[in-house]
């Protein structure tokens, strides 16, 4: 199986802070993009913005549950599908 480049995993708050933006402005191309913790607060951004770029967005599933928030159309992962993601993609990258 072929590597992928990067997984950015985000973990901050857009209320808090500037994590997803700053991911979003070294995201290239086929890269994957995780929001997890508060990160998942972002999907939304997230969303709008894979329209405009080729990348993968995937929430972690309990995170959104803890924060009941809303269905999102962007993957859905396990804690087990993240484990399994990043040993898909050459790096990672983690943005707080």
């Amino acid at each position: 199986m072929e590597k992928l480049n990067t997984l950015h995993i985000v973990a901050g708050s857009p209320f808090q802070n500037g994590a997803l933006d700053r991911c979003l402005k070294a995201a290239r191309e086929n890269d994957g993009i995780l929001l997890i913790e508060d990160g998942v607060y972002s999907w939304q951004l997230l969303q709008s913005f894979m329209t405009e770029r080729t990348l993968s967005g995937y929430v972690l599933e309990p995170d959104i549950i803890a924060r009941n928030l809303e269905p999102t159309p962007l993957n859905r992962v396990s804690y087990d599908d993240f484990v399994e993601l990043c040993t898909r993609y050459s790096k990672t990258v983690s943005w707080f």
